[in-house]
């Protein structure tokens, strides 16, 4: 048998409620991370998406564009840009149109209500609806 001294104390290891208390710290520590470093990582991939938006709004405007300069009208519908037997045509002048980053159909009216003397090309945005603050389109970068 172990002899000790009155400066002494037998080690025996943590207590469960020790441990329990320092788990506990722990998980609340890493949750607060988690959730402090994931709003920014929202906010970068809501720019992200905002920024990929705005440059396929400018990559259909190019040949929106285009193809005015070619038939001397803008098309009733985007379809023409990507195959046409008009005369006049030069195109293919997009290779079609894919889905908005939010997954949304783009939409286009000619004349448009922004651009009355041409067209308006715009997504919908996160938000789905159409007309909404959220809304990017040509009218933004003219």
């Amino acid at each position: 048998m172990e002899k000790h001294t009155r400066f002494s104390r037998p080690l025996h290891g943590f207590s469960l409620r020790t441990l329990l208390i320092a788990t506990t710290l722990v998980a609340v520590g890493l949750g607060l991370i988690v959730l402090l470093s994931a709003k920014p990582m929202d906010d970068d991939n809501a720019r992200a998406n905002e920024n990929a938006a705005a440059g396929q709004v400018g990559s259909y405007t190019q040949g929106l564009d285009s193809y005015h300069t070619d038939v001397k009208e803008y098309p009733h519908t985007l379809k023409p840009l990507s195959a046409s037997a008009i005369t006049g045509w030069h195109g293919p002048y997009t290779r079609g149109f894919a889905k908005d980053p939010w997954g949304h159909d783009w939409m286009y009216v000619a004349p448009g209500k922004h651009n009355p003397d041409s067209y308006d090309i715009w997504s919908v945005g996160p938000d789905g609806v159409d007309g909404t603050a959220d809304d990017i389109g040509n009218w933004e970068s003219k």
